[in-house]
C-alpha cells in the first residue's frame, strides 16, 4: 500500500515537472524569438574646424541663419549645413530676415591652421618676449574696413543712415537730423537678442536704411532718453530723428536730442 502511495506521489511530481518544464521551455521561445531594439549611436559631432594644414581652411560663412558672420573653417565644411564660401564684398543680409539686432562682423583675416583648429591670423597673439602678448590692433576693428569721408558740401537734412556711417568722423560731435527704418529696439524686452544676455533692454534702438535686417555695419546705434515709450519705435516703422554723433575710424552712434 505505501509503495502505491509513494509511486503515485512520483508519478504525479514528474508530471508536474514535466509540465513546468514545457511551460518555461514556452515562454524562453517566446522570449529569444522576439526582435530586440538595435541601438543606433548618436550623430558624430563634425568639427568644423578641424585642419591639418593652412590649406584646408577657408573663410565661410552661414548666409541664411541670424546674425552669421564670416568664420574660418574647414574646406570640407563648405557646401554642409547651409556653409558657404564666403564672398568679400558681398551683401548677405538680404538672404534672410531677421527680427533681432546683431552686433558688427569683425573682418576676416586669413585663414591658417593652429592646433588642428582653422583660426584667423588676426586672431593669434605674437609673443615678444617670454610671458608677454601683442594682441590684435584694435584699429584693424569694427568700422575700420568702411569709408570714412571727408564733409565737402553738406546734404540737406535729413540723411540718411549710409551716409552718417560714411562720414562718422567729419560728423562727430555736430546734431544732424537722420531718417531710416527702426531694425531694433532694446527698449522692448520682446526684441531683445538671446546673446544680449544683460545688456537688455536699455534705451537703445537700431535703424538702417532698409526695413530689413542688413549687416551690423550697416545699422546706427541710437542712445534715446530713459523716458521714451518704447512702443514709439516698433521695428519696420520709418522714423526721423535728431541727435549728436558721435564717431571715429572704427565706430559711430547717435545720441537723442
Amino acid at each position: 500500500m505505501k509503495k502505491q502511495i509513494l509511486l503515485q506521489k512520483a508519478i504525479i511530481v514528474g508530471l508536474i515537472f514535466v509540465v513546468l518544464s514545457f511551460v518555461v521551455g514556452f515562454y524562453y521561445g517566446i522570449y529569444r524569438s522576439r526582435p530586440f531594439p538595435k541601438i543606433i549611436p548618436p550623430p558624430a559631432i563634425q568639427n568644423t574646424q578641424y585642419c591639418i594644414q593652412d590649406s584646408d581652411c577657408v573663410v565661410g560663412i552661414q548666409p541664411l541663419a541670424c546674425c552669421s558672420c564670416p568664420q574660418a573653417v574647414s574646406r570640407n565644411t563648405i557646401g554642409t549645413n547651409d556653409w558657404q564660401l564666403y564672398e568679400e564684398g558681398k551683401d548677405y543680409s538680404t538672404e534672410v530676415s531677421c527680427t533681432m539686432f546683431c552686433s558688427p562682423c569683425q573682418t576676416p583675416g586669413i585663414p591658417v591652421c593652429q592646433n588642428n583648429q582653422c583660426t584667423f591670423s588676426s586672431d593669434l597673439v605674437t609673443v615678444t618676449t617670454p610671458g608677454t602678448a601683442e594682441p590684435e590692433d584694435p584699429t584693424a576693428r569694427g568700422l575700420n574696413s568702411l569709408p570714412d569721408l571727408p564733409v565737402e558740401d553738406f546734404p540737406p537734412m535729413p540723411i540718411s543712415v549710409s551716409y552718417l556711417i560714411d562720414h562718422r568722423s567729419a560728423l562727430d560731435g555736430i546734431s544732424v537730423r537722420v531718417k531710416g527704418y527702426v531694425v531694433g529696439n532694446w527698449l522692448d524686452p520682446s526684441n531683445c537678442s538671446p546673446i544680449a544676455e544683460y545688456l537688455c533692454p536699455q534705451p537703445r534702438i537700431f535703424i538702417s536704411d532698409t526695413s530689413s535686417f542688413r549687416n551690423g555695419y550697416f545699422n546706427l546705434e541710437i542712445s534715446v532718453p530713459d523716458r521714451d515709450n518704447w512702443k514709439d519705435y516698433p521695428v519696420g516703422k520709418m522714423i526721423e530723428i535728431r541727435g549728436i554723433v558721435h564717431g571715429d575710424r572704427t565706430y559711430v552712434s547717435l545720441e537723442k536730442l
